[in-house]
């Protein structure tokens, strides 16, 4: 025997709902016919079932697995290999996901054995993908190099492109020893141009192991066609009339039953859209597979709420409810104190994503009006975050939170988001349907609010819209933004007599140094608070419907000068705290020289933490003051 035929199929499970046990399909058996070894992959089954094994040829099953943490869905892998019963072919090694067979010598006349490799490897982003796979492989691949021949069969989900899976011999005449580890081989054509990380770390197993890859090489696929083919998720049917739309399902319904497809209709629906809702019920009906198909006012899409009359207000407001979700399973999870900067982080890996989810797409349509943004549902959970790790009440003023945290607002994100995806279907290819489609926006601007945001840009930072191409000026459109907003910022809080201590802290909008260096929680709490104006001081509990009095009233009642109770008088010079002053203000002094010689709204920035040398001394100054406070206010309540 001069010649061994294999054939390897992923046959994504050995049964289906429209094919039955699929080894007893005659078109799909009919390609397998006088095959030697067949090898097939992902069959979802366990091992425990009938195969339907053919006749004349012997089984060698690998159970496909389970993992317990994966609580729904199917199993992974799973793999059947049909031998010829009389090929002297052996099975030398058995994985998890991958099995080595040895093809003795005399079968194909050949001076060494051949070791086949039968292997699946799962997606990269799959729970059942482990990292050290391929360092396996290759460790097996160089034990069974040193016995005879290796060939690897299987589904890798490695997408090469047209990248060498060889060294260049190019330079190789100036190394010493045997120059055939360096061979030349043919070209390899492969019609996909796209590189994995699986591809990337197959063409190094190749390079460094002297393999190559047969696909697109040799005769039988010498054009290197697709090996792969993706299942229809999601379909969208589009007409502007009734009649086209049921033509169209006409169409779909022909073409399932020609490829044997079939329809989810549980989750089919027709939405109708128009600028007002009806209140009547719908005019017209539409049929697929003899069955009248649901027509609805809402549909969740790519996991965005649509409704028919284009507006996004209960797809944000699920959006924010699922990030409320996620906020309040990762507090449940973590059950130790962490800090700020982990929190900020958390918030921007996994709170963010799913808050502004598809905001390329809603986000346009927002008034971007820095004022009115704060009452927008996205917003309004960015600043309850905000306020939750600072440990402040909600009714602290929002300006003094996000910059405490040297957060700016989401909507600034949310440009950013837009800009880059106009981006992206500004530079795609011109045949692609969202390409057309952009052109198509481009000849009335006026009712495209992302082409509308994307010119309005352009006219604050005085740039061609040609240019927002490119890096650098994307990059300076953010930074204006933010200064923008930070210009606003500046304004409004000089405004906000709840601010007027923050205000005298002359801050940069970045995130406070004390929030960092201040570990007690305790400590920086009682700091955040006095400066946010968020305490019990007479200035503060005076504005409160409960307990409001003028502001000229709001006097302090723990000493005799008859002046308001400011943070700035209970700081530096109410008299009931000039023991602690006395003990504290020289520790200040000693780390900034020039202290004394302040004038006392000139040392809020040292009392109040804002220098990062002095953030410990002024957290337990602060401190000290508020606990004296409070015991005086709570002899006084018994």
């Amino acid at each position: 025997m001069k010649s061994l035929s294999f054939s390897t199929w992923n046959i994504q499970g050995l049964n289906s709902s429209v094919f039955g046990l699929k080894s007893r399909n005659s078109d799909f058996m009919k390609d397998l016919e006088d095959i030697d070894v067949i090898i097939l992959q992902e069959t979802w089954c366990r091992g425990d079932v009938f195969t339907g094994c053919p006749s004349g040829y012997r089984e060698i099953i690998l159970p496909s697995v389970k993992l317990t943490s994966v609580t729904q869905g199917r199993d992974s892998g799973g793999m059947i290999l049909w031998i010829k019963s009389k090929l002297a072919i052996e099975l030398v090694k058995k994985d998890q996901y991958h099995l080595w067979l040895k093809v003795q010598k005399g079968i194909i006349s050949a001076s060494q054995p051949v070791f086949l490799c039968a292997i699946y490897i799962p997606p990269l982003e799959s729970p059942y993908f482990q990292e050290e796979t391929f360092q396996n492989i290759e460790q097996e691949i160089s034990h069974f190099q040193a016995q005879g021949n290796v060939l690897l069969m299987g589904d890798l989900n490695a997408r090469t492109g047209k990248e060498l899976d060889f060294l260049e011999s190019q330079g190789t005449r100036f190394l010493t020893g045997n120059n055939n580890l360096y061979p030349s081989y043919p070209a390899r054509e492969n019609c996909d141009q796209t590189v994995n990380a699986h591809g990337r770390q197959l063409l190094k197993l190749c390079r460094g192991l002297a393999l190559y890859i047969v696909n697109g090489r040799l005769r039988g696929d010498s054009l290197g066609r697709y090996t792969y083919s993706s299942a229809l998720d999601d379909l969208v049917l589009l007409s502007p009339t009734e009649e086209g739309l049921q033509d169209s399902l006409n169409l779909l319904e022909d073409y399932c039953q020609t490829w044997a497809l079939t329809l989810n209709l549980q989750k089919t629906r027709v939405m109708m859209f128009q600028k007002r809702s009806r209140s009547q019920g719908p005019s017209h009906t539409f049929t697929l597979s003899h069955r009248t198909i649901e027509t609805t006012k809402t549909y969740t899409y790519l996991g965005l709420k649509i409704t028919t009359t284009g507006n996004f207000t209960l797809a944000v407001n699920e959006l924010k409810e699922k990030a409320q979700r996620a906020f309040y399973a990762i507090k449940r999870s973590i059950k130790i104190d962490i800090t700020i900067q982990i929190w900020l982080k958390l918030f921007k890996a996994v709170i963010e994503p799913i808050v502004l989810y598809g905001s390329e797409v809603w986000g346009p349509s927002i008034k971007f009006d820095f004022l009115n943004w704060e009452k927008h549902p996205i917003e309004i959970l960015h600043l309850d975050f905000c306020k939750r790790i600072l440990k402040v009440q909600r009714k602290t003023p929002n300006n003094g939170c996000r910059a405490e945290l040297g957060q700016y607002p989401l909507l600034l994100n949310i440009q950013k988001r837009a800009v880059i995806f106009w981006k992206h279907l500004k530079t795609s290819d011109p045949n692609t349907y969202h390409y057309k489609a952009l052109k198509h926006q481009e000849l009335s601007v006026g009712k495209s609010p992302l082409l509308q945001l994307v010119l309005r840009l352009t006219v604050i930072t005085h740039t061609e819209i040609s240019q927002l191409q490119d890096t650098h000026t994307l990059t300076h459109i953010i930074n204006t933004e933010k200064e923008k907003y930070t210009t606003y910022w500046t304004n409004t809080t000089k405004n906000q007599h709840k601010l007027e201590c923050y205000s005298a802290l002359n801050r940069e909008y970045t995130i406070a140094s004390y929030l960092n260096t201040v570990s007690d929680v305790r400590l920086r709490k009682t700091l955040t608070r006095y400066r946010l104006s968020e305490h019990s001081l007479a200035i503060e509990t005076g504005r409160r419907r409960q307990t409001w009095i003028s502001r000229e009233d709001r006097l302090c009642s723990h000493c005799m000068m008859r002046v308001m109770e400011t943070e700035l008088h209970f700081l530096t010079e109410c008299p009931k705290y000039k023991d602690i002053r006395e003990h504290y203000y020289p520790k200040i002094n000693h780390i900034f020289p020039q202290f004394n010689s302040l004038n006392q709204t000139q040392k809020l920035r040292f009392i109040l933490g804002e220098e990062a040398k002095c953030c410990h001394v002024a957290a337990r100054y602060v401190s000290s003051c508020d606990l004296l406070r409070d015991s005086q206010r709570d002899t006084n309540n018994q």
